[in-house]
């Protein structure tokens, strides 16, 4: 369960910084 959970905010995460790049990470790594 938690390396799946684990797996899934790593691809949101990867997702994240190559759709939002030029955004500010601060919003973006907001816990």
């Amino acid at each position: 369960m938690v390396a799946f959970r684990g797996w899934l905010w790593d691809r949101r995460v990867v997702a994240v910084l190559i759709f939002a790049g030029p955004l500010p990470m601060t919003k973006t790594f907001v816990p």
